[in-house]
């Protein structure tokens, strides 16, 4: 008798091939496993812009989705006078996101401007003084008042303005 002929009863067939062949669920013990938590997938950064010339632009209103009409007019025209529009930036609202150098990476911005003291944008892009510019990890950073301190009529608002047009004259060698 050889290998190839031997026969095997039916019942020794089906306890080799028990689990190969038919898989019997009533048998098998279920296995939970411990519930991990879900793994944190960084959302990609929600910006107004297109990002053409990597100038981010770091703002922080809680009732909207980038910032007020009246604000982003006034920040048009700001970028205008810097030949910059719109397509040019990155309005980023710190808001409703974390944003950090770790995930901005992303917007592989050149500059970067806040406007305002808001814990939310973090300290990440904070300098140590207003309308300074300082570099960090290869990046330019202006730190400047709220856009409704700028936007005002009064002294105190030309003076900031001022300030602020200084440093980005310095910024983009306008």
């Amino acid at each position: 008798m050889s290998f190839n002929n031997v026969e095997l009863p039916g019942f020794l067939v089906a306890d080799l091939y028990k689990r190969h062949l038919v898989e019997d669920f009533s048998a098998t013990p279920k296995v939970t496993k411990p519930s991990e938590p879900a793994p944190i997938i960084d959302k990609p950064i929600q910006f107004l812009g297109k990002n053409l010339k990597q100038f981010v632009i770091l703002v922080c209103y809680s009732n909207e989705v980038h910032l007020p009409e009246s604000q982003l007019e006034f920040l048009g025209n700001i970028l205008k006078a810097c030949q910059l529009n719109l397509g040019d930036v990155a309005i980023v609202n710190c808001h409703s996101q974390t944003v950090s150098f770790n995930n901005i990476g992303l917007l592989q911005p050149k500059c970067i401007i806040t406007f305002g003291e808001d814990p939310q944008i973090g300290n990440d892009f904070k300098t140590s003084t207003s309308f300074e510019i300082s570099n960090k990890n290869g990046v330019n950073i202006i730190n400047a008042p709220k856009l409704e301190l700028l936007n005002q009529n009064t002294p105190d608002g030309k003076v900031l303005k001022g300030r602020l047009w200084n440093s980005l004259k310095l910024l983009l060698n306008i």
